[in-house]
C-alpha cells in the first residue's frame, strides 16, 4: 500500500463503512459538510474520502495506492482533485479562489472518473466566496463531489449548510486515543495532555511538537508566574508577542475549561504521577489553586476571548501587543478580585 494514500483513523471506521456503502449504492451526497472539534482528523478523513473516490481500482475498502490516480495523488498533482483553503495566512477564503474553481470543475474529468473538491475551513468563506460557491453546490456537474470541513459549523453560512449533508465526526474514547498516541511513541504525561486537548488525539499529538512546546511552556509558566506575582503583564505580553495569537487564545480557552473542571472535580488534579513536561508542571500549579478563580469572571473572560477570535476570523487588524497586555491585565484582575467581588452575569 502506498503510504501517501490517506487511510481513515481507527476511530473513524464506523463512519467510513457508511461512506463505502453510500458509494457502492450510488447514494453518496454530492456535497458533505464534515464537522467536529479541532484535532480529531476531519481533514485527514476528507482526503481519505477523496483518495477513494478518485482511485480507479479500490481494494478492501481503501484506495489501492498503485493506479494512475493514486500515483497522481501521491505527488499532489491529480487534475481532478482541488483543495481550497486559506492562502498566505489569509483569514478568509476569497471569491477569486471560488471563481477559479468554478471554471475548472465545469470541465470533463481529466482521468475519466470522478472530480472531488475539498474546502477547508467552510467557516472561512467570506460572503462573496460563499455566494459564488452556491451555484456549484446547487447544480453540480456529473460525478463531482464537494467535501467541506468545518471546526465551527455554527459559523458556516446557512445557505452553504442547507446545500450540504452534515456529517458530524467525533473524538475517540479516551482508551483508544491513548493507545493511538502510545503506538506513535508518545509517553510523557499522555493522559493529562489528551485531557488538556479535550480528547482530540491529533491536537494532543501536536502538544509534543518542539515548536508548540515552546509556546505551551511560555503560556503556562507565564500565567503561573502571574499567579505567584513574580511577573507583570507587560513583560509577559512581550514574551508572548512572537507566538501565534489564535493559538494563544485557543490554549486560554482550554485552560479555562481545565480550571472549571478542577473546581468541581478535585480528582482531576490529584494525579499521583509527577509531571514530566515543563508546561504540565506549570499547569498543575494553576489547577491546584483553581479555587482562586470565580467562575462568573472566567465565563466573562471567555466571552471576551471569543469576541476577539471572531474579530480575527473576520480579518480585523489587531495590535497584538496591546491586546495581550489588555487580556493579561484582565486576568490579573480576575486573580485579585474574583474572591472578593460578586459579579452578576446576565
Amino acid at each position: 500500500m502506498n503510504k501517501a494514500i490517506s487511510i481513515p483513523y481507527p476511530w473513524q471506521q464506523q463512519s467510513w463503512q457508511t461512506f463505502l456503502k453510500q458509494v457502492e449504492q450510488d447514494r453518496l451526497p454530492h456535497a458533505l459538510l464534515l464537522s467536529g472539534q479541532q484535532g480529531i482528523g476531519k481533514s485527514h478523513y476528507a482526503h481519505s474520502m477523496a483518495d477513494y473516490l478518485l482511485c480507479q481500482t479500490p481494494k478492501s475498502g481503501l484506495a489501492c495506492g498503485q493506479c494512475r490516480s493514486c500515483q497522481l495523488n501521491h505527488v499532489n498533482t491529480h487534475p481532478d482533485k482541488w483543495v481550497i483553503t486559506l492562502e498566505d495566512n489569509a483569514k478568509q477564503i476569497k471569491v477569486d479562489q471560488i471563481r477559479q474553481l468554478s471554471s475548472v470543475i465545469s470541465e470533463t474529468a481529466r482521468q475519466a472518473g470522478r472530480k472531488v473538491v475539498i474546502l477547508e475551513p467552510a467557516e472561512g468563506l467570506n460572503i462573496n466566496a460563499a455566494n459564488a460557491l452556491l451555484k456549484s453546490l446547487e447544480e453540480p456537474t456529473k460525478d463531482t463531489f464537494f467535501i467541506l470541513v468545518s471546526h465551527r459549523v455554527n459559523s458556516v453560512m446557512a445557505t452553504i449548510c442547507s446545500r450540504c449533508q452534515l456529517l458530524p465526526l467525533s473524538a475517540p474514547d479516551t482508551p483508544s486515543a491513548i493507545t493511538w498516541l502510545k503506538e506513535l511513541g508518545y509517553q510523557k504525561d499522555i493522559e493529562l495532555v489528551l485531557s488538556l486537548a479535550a480528547g482530540a488525539p491529533l491536537l494532543a499529538q501536536s502538544f509534543y511538537d518542539e515548536t508548540l512546546l515552546e509556546l505551551l511552556e511560555s503560556f503556562y509558566s507565564g500565567l503561573s508566574a502571574l499567579q505567584e506575582q513574580s511577573m507583570i503583564p507587560i513583560t509577559l505580553a512581550a514574551d508572548w508577542a512572537p507566538f501565534d495569537l489564535e493559538q494563544l487564545l485557543n490554549h486560554w480557552f482550554l485552560l479555562i475549561h481545565r480550571i472549571i473542571i478542577a473546581q468541581t472535580d478535585t480528582n482531576s488534579v490529584n494525579d499521583p504521577q509527577e509531571p514530566t513536561l515543563e508546561f504540565v508542571k506549570a499547569l498543575r500549579i494553576i489547577e491546584h489553586q483553581a479555587n482562586v478563580f470565580n467562575p462568573q469572571w472566567l465565563y466573562r473572560f471567555a466571552d471576551k476571548l471569543l469576541v476577539t477570535k471572531n474579530q480575527l476570523a473576520n480579518g480585523a487588524n489587531i495590535n497584538k501587543q496591546l491586546l495581550l497586555e489588555e487580556l493579561l491585565l484582565d486576568w490579573c484582575a480576575i486573580l485579585k478580585l474574583s474572591q472578593s467581588i460578586d459579579v452578576n452575569v446576565a
